[in-house]
């Protein structure tokens, strides 16, 4: 288990992480494409065996613990086969700048491109339709305070490929929305053995799970409230 620092500037606004599993890269492509930005921002990367979310939550922790605590406001979740679109977190930063109080996290439009092909437009936060399914990527910005008071990322290990999706149900169990950013987006290069083109019976069952935990116990809540 290793955390890397890529970047580091002085009064950054955003610490952005790069989940790794062991043996991955970064691809030149994500390295370029965040470079275009004018954002002053801290970049690191967290690389173990564990999956997804939990890399990125260890990454967190553990730069807290070198910094003695000490973070940005803001926190990205960037994959390591990423294309940003120019300026696109400037673009997102603008957004959660002025955004309200209950806004936890901005997102934007995205599409996967090779093993997979499917494209995700800019939607509106829309709580009835997230309970329906997710549209919404975890390479988004986050408010940190956000991220603390629902008590960190899922990482729960069952959870990995639909992750974000129970991590949206779990921030808006806790009074939090998303906010698009349409004049941002981004591109997954998708491959065979990404998280998102597992097995069918892979995704019912992780569906299933994020149903009993996340889904009933926020519909139960909603209707009581």
């Amino acid at each position: 288990m290793s955390l890397k620092i890529l970047q580091e500037d002085n009064g950054s606004k955003i610490l952005i992480i790069t989940p790794l599993f062991t043996g991955h890269k970064i691809s030149g492509e994500t390295k370029t494409t965040i470079k275009r930005n004018k954002i002053s921002y801290t970049w690191v990367s967290y690389m173990s065996e564990m999956k997804h979310a939990a890399n990125v939550q260890k990454g967190l922790n553990s730069y807290r613990k070198k910094t003695g605590g000490i973070t940005p406001p803001y926190v990205m979740v960037l994959d390591r086969d990423i294309i940003l679109s120019r300026h696109a977190i400037d673009k997102m930063f603008d957004v959660i700048e002025k955004s309200d109080k209950n806004v936890g996290w901005v997102y934007c439009p995205f599409e996967y491109k090779g093993h997979i092909n499917i494209s995700f437009p800019a939607q509106e936060f829309d709580i009835n339709k997230l309970l329906k399914g997710n549209y919404i990527s975890s390479n988004s910005l986050y408010k940190i305070s956000m991220v603390d008071r629902v008590g960190g990322f899922v990482t729960e290990t069952e959870m990995n490929r639909l992750s974000d999706w129970a991590m949206w149900l779990k921030c808006y169990k806790f009074g939090y929305i998303g906010k698009v950013c349409p004049q941002a987006s981004f591109i997954a290069i998708s491959t065979k053995d990404d998280i998102s083109a597992g097995s069918s019976n892979e995704y019912s069952t992780t569906r299933e799970l994020v149903v009993e935990r996340y889904i009933k116990p926020l519909m139960d809540q909603m209707k009581g409230s």
